[in-house]
């Protein structure tokens, strides 16, 4: 992803790994690995912790709250009658804020003559919330009801950012929106810049 790392002026290019602790029962996210890769820090990492006074959902969390929500659970059993139909892909960790919004998209595996998985549907989760919809738009409109306030979260930032800010859920919400416009936007100038039917400059 593209961000800006606490302390840091300027937004970058990184990989995060999100960490959770090793050789316990305790799922919960503690920190994450961050590989930069532009000049002139790349191949280096930086490692962000979390406070530990508060528990941050890790991704095993996210995808048992995932695996225990009956709608989801049903709506699956539907669309996926057996294991080989279905691939729930990585559970994407994402930095919203002063929060974290989770995404994992639920692809159709390729057949014979569809070898690539066709996306079925997109979760997101935030801190003991999940939802499931046909798009990410409309699965981020039922995680931010426009029409009702949903509640606070809680999750705190990398121990080596300022004091969390108050951010609301809607503002929370337009972010990620503008984020997926301008992806969207982008995503469109690549396939008309490599179109074939362009002629030639």
């Amino acid at each position: 992803m593209t961000t800006r790392l606490p302390g840091s002026d300027r937004p970058e290019f990184v990989l995060f790994v999100p960490m959770t602790p090793f050789g316990g029962e305790r799922n919960n996210m503690v920190g994450w690995i961050a590989g930069r890769a532009d000049a002139p820090d790349y191949g280096k990492l930086r490692v962000l912790t979390f406070p530990r006074d508060r528990p941050i959902a890790g991704p095993l969390n996210v995808e048992n709250l995932i695996d225990a929500d009956s709608t989801i659970r049903q709506q699956l059993t539907l669309l996926c009658p057996s294991a080989a139909n279905c691939i729930r892909g990585n559970l994407l960790v994402l930095p919203v804020a002063s929060s974290f919004i989770y995404v994992e998209a639920v692809l159709r595996a390729g057949r014979v003559h569809e070898p690539h998985p066709e996306l079925q549907r997109v979760i997101l989760a935030t801190q003991g919330r999940v939802v499931m919809a046909e798009s990410f738009e409309k699965a981020l409109d039922a995680l931010f009801p426009a029409q009702q306030q949903p509640p606070p979260t809680t999750t705190p930032p990398p121990s080596t950012t300022p004091p969390p800010s108050t951010t609301p859920p809607s503002d929370v919400a337009a972010l990620v929106k503008s984020a997926t416009d301008h992806y969207n936007a982008a995503q469109a100038a690549s396939k008309r810049a490599t179109s074939p039917n362009m002629a030639a400059s």
